[in-house]
């Protein structure tokens, strides 16, 4: 726990820069999407993670340390925009194989550098990355620096070095307090990210932006994120569909409704009674 100064404290926000899957095309006939060429963003719940971030910051006064493991250069509009909307330095760790990291190796390298950031108060993540969305890197970085992990996170209050946090549940909202340092992870309704504004952008380029290597982290020569990782995708394919393309006419809506019934209970789609 940092000491704290007229209540200033640090914020740790982990952004992910990820390929834009809402402009992913597929390859032909093959069912995988094409990847070359294909625009990079910062993924989606990690803009509220940071929305979130200085969100606090107005409230109570921060500073915002955005960390990014990248594969080769990140798009330099991306870190400008996250320093535009509220971040006070873009930490980014560079490796080539970044894309081909796992939630293994994602939260070695990750924990890696928090450690080396400390001290700080706070911890935030997405809940999932917009891309694979398997929801694991947050709860398994609390558990690799030691820390509480408060999860699906929809409001958050500080009260000195008390959070109280709302999480939103299948069937109710949980209130739940804990002592900083912890780690919360964000659910897509906390927020809605901003957009920065023309000064903010333009005052951007002045902010700091620092580059690590996995060696700076205190990483073997040889070690990458590929070679951190557990698991090793193979393919990403899409299941096959075709549709029949069957066009239904009728006079009336009514009409139209009893021949789209019918072929429902044809095609086994709904049952009768």
């Amino acid at each position: 726990m940092q000491d704290r100064e007229d209540d200033l404290f640090t914020i740790i926000v982990c952004l992910k820069i990820t390929l834009d899957t809402s402009q992913l095309r597929p390859h032909g006939d093959r069912g995988a999407p094409k990847l070359d060429g294909a625009p990079l963003r910062v993924s989606l719940l990690d803009e509220n993670a940071l929305e979130l971030a200085v969100q606090l910051k107005e409230e109570h006064g921060a500073r915002i340390v955005a960390v990014s493991l990248v594969s080769g250069s990140a798009p330099r509009d991306l870190v400008l925009k996250a320093l535009a909307i509220g971040a006070d330095e873009v930490v980014l760790i560079r490796d080539d194989t970044a894309f081909e990291a796992d939630a293994l190796a994602t939260t070695a390298i990750l924990a890696a550098a928090v450690r080396k950031l400390e001290p700080w108060s706070l911890l935030i993540c997405g809940d999932g990355s917009s891309d694979q969305y398997n929801r694991q890197v947050g709860p398994r970085l609390a558990d690799s620096l030691g820390l509480p992990s408060l999860t699906l996170v929809t409001k958050v209050q500080l009260a000195g070095e008390q959070i109280t946090v709302d999480r939103a549940l299948e069937e109710y909202v949980e209130v739940v307090e804990a002592k900083l340092p912890v780690l919360i992870t964000v659910s897509p309704e906390i927020n809605h990210p901003r957009l920065p504004t023309v000064l903010q952008i333009m005052g951007a380029s002045r902010k700091p932006v620092t580059e690590w290597d996995l060696q700076d982290l205190g990483f073997p020569a040889a070690t990458s994120a590929a070679g951190l990782a557990g698991l090793n995708t193979l393919k990403v394919t899409a299941p096959p569909s075709e549709r029949k393309r069957v066009a239904i006419e009728g006079e009336s809506a009514e009409e139209i409704g009893r021949k789209l019934a019918r072929i429902f209970v044809q095609e086994g789609l709904v049952k009768t009674t």
